[in-house]
């Protein structure tokens, strides 16, 4: 008889529905999204959605959960009650990261390979709207006061022997239209974002890869620094670096910020470690 392969479910993001008592994680390895019970800390249902699921998020009031499906190319529509899907929607080339507005009228999802962002209508689950991104948009997250989303793009534009430039785009939320490109020079893989509780500022992770110089300096730092970007709204971005001298804080994937706004949070994938700023 042939041995069965291992299963692995391979959780890769979560979000807490809206009162916090349940927990959605989606698994890309299973085609699933797992509930989790957060008062009882258990699993108490697995939902099957389609092909690698990415990423999900929620309408305001809790009642209805998306998940996007990178190999489909669709979104999947649960009903949080029945906890099962009840519809289907088409999307752009691998969605990654998805969104609803504060008033939970529109749905936003990031195409990464099709590089744009699909806006749908939540009640009637129609695209009505096509926005233009930067390279390999990832993650979103909405400003405290609702006004404004920010994007941002894994990949950077470059051009031969110049140095990196990422984007972090800007979402006008009543309008629906891209307000502003944010540019973070010298910058790429730009994946998880979070706002301030403030509303004053955000923070995205990145990294510096420096292609202008010889790669002989890899353990010094010299060649990959990992950190995280400042983005005022005003335009101004500062970057703050997580390396230290003989311990590197690779691969930097994802930020949240503290309730309290006194922390940020930072996941380093490659070191399996917690940065607290």
């Amino acid at each position: 008889p042939v041995a069965e392969e291992p299963r692995y479910k391979t959780p890769v993001n979560l979000a807490l529905r809206p009162g916090g008592r349940e927990l959605y994680v989606a698994c890309e390895g299973s085609d699933s999204v797992i509930v989790v019970d957060t008062a009882a800390n258990a699993k108490v249902a697995e939902i099957p959605v389609g092909g690698e699921p990415a990423d999900v998020t929620f309408s305001p009031d809790g009642r209805r959960a998306f998940v996007s499906n990178r190999h489909d190319d669709t979104v999947s529509v649960i009903d949080t009650a029945a906890r099962a899907v009840i519809g289907t929607l088409e999307t752009g080339d691998e969605p990654h990261g998805l969104l609803t507005d504060g008033q939970g009228k529109l749905l936003y999802v990031l195409n990464t390979s099709s590089e744009d962002i699909w806006v749908y209508d939540m009640a009637s689950l129609r695209r009505v709207k096509n926005l233009s991104a930067s390279r390999g948009p990832w993650s979103l997250a909405l400003s405290p006061d609702g006004a404004r989303i920010v994007v941002t793009n894994m990949l950077s534009r470059f051009a031969f022997r110049e140095p990196f430039l990422s984007e972090v785009t800007v979402i006008d939320v009543e309008r629906s239209v891209v307000e502003d490109r944010l540019v973070v020079p010298g910058a790429n893989l730009m994946m998880g974002i979070a706002w301030h509780p403030t509303g004053k500022f955000a923070l995205a992770t990145l990294n510096r890869t420096k292609t202008l110089v010889p790669m002989t300096r890899l353990l010094q730092g010299w060649t990959i620094t990992n950190g995280l970007a400042v983005l005022w709204m005003d335009g101004r971005v500062d970057q703050v670096l997580l390396d230290e001298p003989n311990m590197g804080f690779a691969d930097a994937t994802d930020v949240v910020c503290t309730p309290d706004g006194r922390y940020a949070l930072v996941t380093s994938a490659g070191t399996n470690r917690v940065a607290v700023v």
